[in-house]
């Protein structure tokens, strides 16, 4: 059974972790860059992005293994190494002090999953196969990017406008506006299949 609870959660400016500095550690580093979190990498070794990303000061960087003090502060911990040891202490610690933990690839290590995303403007698709198949994810993620045209991201800013102006407008007809709203949103679906 699926127990997830979808969210979107705002990281920017918060204390994270990765540790780990191979190519994993990096896309997850990415995912969190995106977020604007405040991204502090863990590792030995680095590769060549990750040390990019630490000369031009887009993450803070410690030339070392893994320290419990490194979780100091931390909101979120990603474990990308490939030390099943420095991984299973890893997730003891942040689930003692309740913070949110992914383990690289071992969903039982996990309290939460880094989706596959498909992104266009302010749409933002996360999807989640329970950290099952997250190769059927990525392709799913890539047959959302065949699907929505790269207009929807203006598309997203006419809507907002609308619907604020239906606001101004109509300020106590709920149902009126939620009409409208539905009507444009669906106009603008028929047109991306018609197109096609």
């Amino acid at each position: 059974m699926n127990t997830l609870c979808p969210i979107f959660i705002k990281l920017k400016d918060t204390k994270c972790l990765v540790v780990g500095g191979g190519q994993v550690a990096e896309r997850k580093v990415d995912f969190l860059l995106a977020s604007q979190a405040d991204v502090t990498v863990v590792s030995p070794d680095l590769t060549k992005a990750l040390q990019l990303y630490t000369r031009s000061e887009k993450i803070v960087y410690h030339a070392r293994k893994f320290r419990q003090a490194d979780m100091d502060d931390v909101f979120l911990v990603i474990a990308a190494t490939d030390d099943n040891e420095t991984n299973r202490a890893i997730y003891r610690l942040a689930e003692e002090s309740n913070r949110l933990v992914n383990v690289v690839d071992v969903p039982e290590w996990c309290n939460f999953y880094v989706p596959s995303v498909y992104q266009q403007g302010d749409l933002k698709i996360a999807i989640s196969t329970n950290g099952k198949a997250p190769a059927l994810a990525r392709y799913i993620r890539e047959g959302l990017q065949k699907l929505f045209p790269e207009r929807i991201a203006r598309d997203i800013e006419e809507l907002d406008r609308l619907r604020r102006s239906q606001k101004e407008q109509l300020p106590s007809d709920l149902k009126q506006r939620e009409t409208l709203a539905r009507e444009q949103a669906q106009n603008i679906i028929r047109s991306y299949f018609q197109a096609n």
